[in-house]
């Protein structure tokens, strides 16, 4: 007898074969057969009409904080994700010294915009070492499995304490502590290790976070420990991500020198590396010059995959969250007021007419508030109303600037109305990723390359201004069902992309397809029904802390290793999910 079946679904298996029609039987947490079943089972989901899937495996999320006191972590958990991996970009909470904390969590904020105090009453520092973390994640019982890897920038000032923090050069002694480290993380079940070289991450004390400035040396150390473990991914955000970097050196050349140390660093490792790559505005075609060097590394045994986002990004900002006109001096006097009725009062024409006369008031020293601001600006020509239905592709005549052309009007007064609608709970976007052109073309053209992998949705960071964690959905909604200006990804393909092949990279073999004696993480899909819902804003996180949470309908069901934890898009109360180990 099976535990459940689930019954003439159209099957599409994450192998990327065509869909084909089946049942589907789970017995103690693992699929037992595949095929026409008759045998009796304690529950039966029908699957008529609907599709099956394996659960999806989301590489890069940002949960270190929000797992200690969320089970359920939304957004992902909304969107069919039955493994989450955090410890990107190269930050997290292990290893830490007793006394500091705050450092980590500063680092924390100023990155990934996780609020300190929220991290200060909900994360409990129950642990100093890797080994020790792991086994405090052991006892979490959660909506989906976990897994993390090592952030260099805790690995830092763990072994170099100031000197780490403060990107001094490391020295020998340090180069083999960070070796040990990493060897010892990863035995203890970490599933590779992250750096972020990017100067825009920087703490909240002003500086880039610790790793940003590691020399070749130092990057190669964390690559002994990746191969004296024999197991794990080397996960790095590139050096000239976003931008130059100034000076003689233009941000190609930074690229350049980037993709090489990570290629010396699999060399030296013998294990995958995952290597962050986006459109730059500045240069559009710097992403295919690194996916084809990739391809070309690839070809010649060098394990090297490219992340990249699915979409055009997103950057969402409304009253409820980071807006343009904070530091306006009439907007502060209704600041306090209930988000209804200081969207009310910012309606009245006198009020409009103030604050869109007024010049912002001076900072009041280092805050993350005005890099928004700044932020907000630098993406005029780029930002949409975001309202129901989602577009997903909008028409670059919608944008605020071309608004703003057509009515003869200025952009901040388009998009002060946006701010307004809906009693204050509306929002704009701006594309931040892949949309330079004005189309989704480019990230069709990278998601259909053979090395590259999808991620970078953030799941629990930028808790205030992304929902990118909802792409598993959007995939499936935008590229295989919805798309209209342009050519539509087939199922299967876009199903291996973000289950199998993530779970692979990774080496969790257990998981990310449908096959006999695989892990029953499964998700049951009413494609008709698909749908990407408006972000929202809630207050839910400790201390009292707001984040947007963006869910989907559409979801019959998603079963975590035979379990179900959401059936018709509800949470059914079940926690299945345990914290990952890499296997030997």
């Amino acid at each position: 007898m099976f535990d459940t079946i689930i019954k003439g679904g159209s099957v599409v298996d994450g192998q990327g074969g065509r869909p084909f029609t089946a049942d589907i039987g789970v017995k103690d947490g693992r699929i037992a057969e595949i095929g026409r079943l008759s045998t009796p089972a304690a529950e039966v989901i029908d699957a008529d009409g609907l599709t099956v899937t394996p659960g999806f495996v989301d590489l890069h999320t940002h949960y270190d904080g929000q797992i200690m006191w969320d089970d359920v972590l939304e957004p992902s958990f909304s969107h069919g994700v039955t493994t989450a991996i955090m410890g990107s970009c190269g930050v997290g909470f292990a290893p830490v010294r007793k006394g500091e904390e705050s450092v980590l969590i500063e680092i924390m904020q100023g990155t990934e915009d996780v609020p300190g105090d929220v991290l200060r009453a909900g994360v409990d520092f129950r642990w100093q070492t890797f080994p020790e973390y792991m086994d405090v994640l052991a006892e979490r019982r959660l909506g989906m499995d976990v897994g993390a890897v090592l952030p260099h920038a805790a690995l830092r000032p763990y072994v170099m304490g100031e000197r780490g923090v403060h990107n001094e050069k490391a020295t020998t002694a340090d180069l083999e502590a960070l070796s040990r480290l990493v060897e010892e993380g990863l035995k203890a079940g970490a599933l590779g290790v992250s750096t972020s070289r990017i100067h825009q991450h920087q703490a909240t004390w002003g500086e880039c976070i610790p790793g940003t400035f590691a020399e070749l040396e130092e990057l190669l150390a964390l690559a002994r420990g990746l191969r004296g473990a024999g197991r794990g991914v080397y996960q790095v955000v590139p050096m000239g991500f976003v931008g130059s970097i100034g000076g003689d050196t233009s941000g190609e050349e930074v690229r350049t020198r980037e993709l090489d140390f990570a290629i010396e660093v699999q060399k030296a490792s013998g294990r995958p590396v995952i290597f962050t790559v986006l459109e730059f505005p500045e240069d559009l075609e710097s992403w295919r010059r690194q996916v084809s060097r990739i391809k070309s590394e690839a070809d010649r045994g060098v394990d090297i995959y490219a992340q990249v986002s699915t979409g055009a990004g997103q950057y969402i900002h409304g009253l409820q969250g980071y807006h343009l006109f904070e530091r306006r001096p009439s907007y502060r006097k209704l600041a306090d007021l209930p988000l209804a009725e200081r969207a009310a009062e910012m309606r009245r024409p006198e009020v409009r007419a103030a604050i869109l006369s007024e010049a912002d008031l001076p900072p009041d020293g280092p805050h993350l508030m005005d890099n928004q601001i700044d932020l907000i600006r630098s993406f005029f020509d780029l930002t949409y109303p975001l309202r129901e239905p989602i577009v997903f592709e909008p028409d670059p005549d919608q944008s605020l600037l071309r608004l703003a052309r057509s009515r003869g009007a200025a952009v901040e007064e388009i998009l002060y109305d946006i701010y307004t609608e809906r009693d204050g709970t509306s929002f704009a976007v701006a594309a931040t990723d892949n949309y330079a052109r004005g189309n989704l073309d480019v990230a069709y053209e990278m998601l259909r390359h053979p090395r590259t992998r999808i991620g970078l949705g953030d799941g629990g960071a930028h808790v205030r201004v992304i929902c990118a964690a909802s792409y598993p959905t959007f995939n499936l909604q935008g590229w295989t069902r919805d798309r209209v200006r342009g050519p539509k990804i087939p199922i299967e393909f876009i199903v291996k992309k973000q289950s199998a092949d993530n779970a692979r990279l990774f080496g969790l073999d257990d998981r990310g397809t449908l096959e006999i004696g695989k892990r029953a993480d499964i998700n049951v899909i009413d494609m008709n029904r698909l749908r990407v819902g408006l972000p929202r804003m809630v207050q839910d996180f400790p201390a009292g802390g707001r984040r947007l949470i963006q869910g989907a309908t559409g979801y019959a069901a998603t079963l975590v290793n035979g379990v179900a934890t959401r059936r018709d898009d509800e949470d059914t109360g079940a926690r299945p999910g345990r914290v990952v180990r890499r296997p030997s």
